[in-house]
């Protein structure tokens, strides 16, 4: 619950910074609309007109829909959190994507007017490359200068930003970097969520050596350390915190702190009933299975 109502605050935030920080390029500040400079007597041309309007027209309705589709995402962590991750983080560069889209895909087709009019001059054709505006190398929707030295400029779009110069090779291998760095994350972080909700949490017995495995951590332990086995039908009536783990509406997995039991070991669905309690000279462990039967016969093997 408190996982969805975070999510919920997230995307209203997220959504209402993009609309307010991109969704107002189309006023003219700074002698800019779009991140394009023109004169301030040709914003009211009928090109330059159309293009503002039907950018904030699209815009509007984008950030509204993804606004609505980001809220739909959230309650699907009533069901599993890794489905609730890897659904809003595919929503998340959807977004991103699309609002940066959205901009550049503008931005290009005003300079493309501004060319065709006259409104500024194209540096690709002077040899001294002397438009102070730099819109030339900006003509893409971002930051493009080889004969520039820096690594990063000021955003066009963003004052509080800055932008990378992909004109230099220094800036296409940190792009190149940074995107296979973020797309390694997120395939990592969608395996480490699905074996966390979709492991079968398993419990091997022999004569004298007790193994837990699980999607996330595990645990292992002589027979001869357990001070005491219960089987109880819910779990004891304390504060538990999760200090390492996953916790949602169907399973607590990994380390925990309970303000009775102290440091915890969590293999519990917490819909499902009865559950061991194995308390050892380390920790308290928790477990029970969702298979009709297997936590009766986890019980009577231990004892």
């Amino acid at each position: 619950m408190i996982l969805v109502g975070i999510m919920l605050v997230t995307d209203l935030i997220m959504v209402a910074i993009v609309a307010a920080v991109y969704g107002g390029k189309t006023k003219y500040q700074s002698g800019m609309i779009l991140g394009i400079h023109l004169p301030k007597e040709v914003i009211s041309q009928p090109e330059v007109v159309e293009l503002t309007q039907k950018y904030k027209r699209n815009s509007r309705y984008f950030y509204i829909l993804n606004l609505m589709l980001g809220c739909m995402v959230c309650p699907l962590g009533f069901w599993y959190t890794s489905i609730l991750m890897i659904v809003w983080s595919i929503w998340f560069f959807e977004f991103i994507f699309g609002s940066m889209k959205s901009l550049y895909s503008a931005h290009r087709k005003l300079y493309e007017i501004k060319i065709k009019n006259g409104w500024g001059q194209n540096p690709a054709g002077l040899a001294e490359a002397s438009v102070p505006d730099e819109d030339y190398y900006w003509r893409k929707g971002w930051y493009e200068n080889p004969e520039d030295p820096h690594f990063w400029v000021q955003d066009r779009y963003s004052s509080t930003n800055y932008s990378l110069n992909i004109g230099r090779k220094g800036g296409k291998i940190f792009l190149a970097v940074i995107t296979i760095g973020t797309l390694s994350l997120f395939i990592w972080m969608c395996v480490m969520f699905v074996r966390m909700d979709f492991t079968p949490v398993r419990l091997k017995i022999d004569a004298e050596h007790v193994k837990i495995t699980s999607g996330y951590t595990g645990a292992e332990f002589d027979k001869d350390e357990i001070e005491e086995i219960k089987l109880i039908e819910k779990l004891p009536d304390e504060k538990f915190v999760r200090t390492n783990g996953s916790a949602d509406g169907n399973q607590w997995l990994g380390k925990f702190r309970g303000s009775k039991s102290g440091a915890c070991r969590m293999y519990v669905w917490l819909k499902e009933t009865p559950i061991i309690e194995i308390k050892t000279d380390k920790y308290t462990i928790f477990i029970n299975s969702k298979e009709d039967g297997q936590t009766e016969k986890w019980y009577e093997k231990l004892n």
